[in-house]
């Protein structure tokens, strides 16, 4: 029996990982080599990170709203008053932030066209 030791990382650590790995435009293989880490542990990341990706679409599918005045403290470009602004998350690298004054209808056109081109 041999005495193999097991290191476990948190989450934060497998982002900063996987991140490399995106970024690296290396294979799956050449990039586990190079890290010091098992293929099969990096496919385990890729894995993980899909179905993490996935179960947060999910939940995402009926989003509450809040609407907060962002500009308050801020100076006006115009010199008006301030607006409410909408921040939406398409994914978890794309926001939409829209000034306020865009009508409900404006608005859902937007972000289904942005959903379209960015996808889920």
């Amino acid at each position: 029996m041999s005495n193999v030791s097991r290191s476990y990382r948190k989450w934060p650590e497998v982002e900063e990982i996987l991140s490399r790995y995106f970024s690296s435009g290396l294979t799956q293989r050449a990039f586990a080599k190079a890290e010091g880490i098992g293929c099969s542990t990096l496919q385990n990341y890729l894995r993980r990170q899909r179905k993490h990706v996935t179960d947060r679409q999910n939940q995402s599918q009926l989003a509450e709203v809040e609407l907060s005045d962002s500009t308050a403290s801020e100076p006006s470009n115009n010199g008006g008053s301030s607006q409410l602004r909408y921040k939406v998350w398409i994914r978890n690298d794309i926001a939409l932030e829209v000034p306020g004054g865009f009508s409900p209808k404006d608005l859902t056109a937007l972000m289904r066209t942005t959903v379209e081109v960015f996808g889920r």
